[in-house]
């Protein structure tokens, strides 16, 4: 037999979404794709159904599927039951960035995935930083590699850990100077 493992840090999609009161653009992994993929299927989908399809594991996908719920692409309409937004609601309209800056808003989409899938890894990087001191991304690649194992292994690369680390120094989480990351105090 044949079995399909998802590599989510390989791999980027770019999806045009058409919505009756919209367009968005997004450049996604690849199971980000397959979810919304699945939506032009059914116009619902139920945890227990789109999990079974996709297979994968629920509460997983629970955690994928915010990615579309927080960027008004879809929204749960009962418990573990989901559908496409093709009118965007009040609430969310507001939070979207206006055409003239739809650059920007590109590009932190083409980010959002990869920072959502490493947060998950922040525990492990923050005790790293506070233990050990500075660090080079190199040596904190090499030791979530090696010491963060199933079922959170560390798959990501190392421009993907860089991005992240960017961002939590945007977030004046960590502090970067010569190539140097180490924890704001």
């Amino acid at each position: 037999t044949r079995k399909l493992q998802w590599m989510t840090s390989l791999g980027k999609v770019h999806l045009e979404l058409e919505l009756q009161d919209r367009t968005l653009e997004f450049d996604v992994a690849p199971v980000y794709a397959t979810i919304i993929y699945n939506f032009q299927e059914q116009d619902n989908w139920t945890l227990k159904a789109l999990s079974k399809k996709m297979n994968l594991d629920p509460q997983k996908l629970r955690r994928l599927m915010n990615f579309w719920i927080d960027r008004g692409v879809l929204k749960e309409i009962q418990k573990d039951t989901w559908i496409v937004l093709e009118t965007a609601e009040s609430a969310i309209i507001d939070d979207f960035i206006p055409p003239e800056d739809h650059n920007q808003f590109s590009i932190q989409t083409v980010e959002d995935p990869k920072v959502e899938a490493l947060r998950v890894y922040w525990s492990y990087i923050q005790g790293m930083l506070i233990n050990l001191g500075e660090m080079t991304l190199e040596r904190m690649h090499t030791m979530l590699n090696t010491f963060v194992q199933a079922p959170n292994k560390f798959e990501h690369s190392p421009e993907e850990l860089r991005e992240f680390l960017m961002l939590m120094v945007k977030e004046e989480k960590v502090e970067f100077r010569a190539g140097i990351f180490k924890l704001k105090r």
